[in-house]
């Protein structure tokens, strides 16, 4: 019995000796993967208002879906950069991260109908882009007016 006890012991040291390293540097990891996408997307952000998602892991040499992830998209257990305060106001429409201060309301109204495959629920599109019904309906109306949207 107690050469049992021993083989837990041992057992038990192997584990961790393997497992704790391994998660401190999958932790640092994922912190320096967070701050070269920050590095990277923040001045863009400032200077053009927008930057794709696939702009940001073909820059940082990422795959698309890592990206995805630690921005927040596709994320399961963490909150994501978005959540964490790297962007400030920043949100994502369309596979582009976007800073809201640069886009119009058509352009931000633009997109969110392209991304949602051409049909939106006015109500749903007031409450995601943070706009009032007139508001939604002017951008559209503008937007239709200028030949970008049609009737359905």
């Amino acid at each position: 019995m107690e050469e049992i006890g021993v083989w837990v012991v041992v057992f038990n040291l192997i584990c961790y000796s393997i497992v704790i390293p391994l998660v401190l540097f999958a932790r640092r990891k994922l912190k320096r993967d967070k701050e070269k996408i920050a590095d990277f997307a923040v001045p863009v952000l400032k200077k053009k208002g927008k930057v794709s998602l696939s702009d940001i892991a073909t820059n940082l040499n990422m795959g698309i879906n890592r990206v995805r992830r630690l921005i927040g998209t596709r994320s399961k257990f963490s909150a994501g950069m978005l959540k964490e305060g790297y962007f400030e106001d920043a949100y994502l429409e369309g596979g582009m991260l976007i800073k809201p201060s640069h886009l119009s309301v058509e352009d931000r109204v633009y997109g969110y109908i392209i991304e949602h495959g051409g049909k939106i629920s006015l109500s749903k599109a007031c409450e995601d882009l943070g706009l009032e019904k007139d508001e939604l309906r002017a951008a559209i109306g503008k937007l239709r007016r200028e030949g970008m949207l049609e009737a359905a």
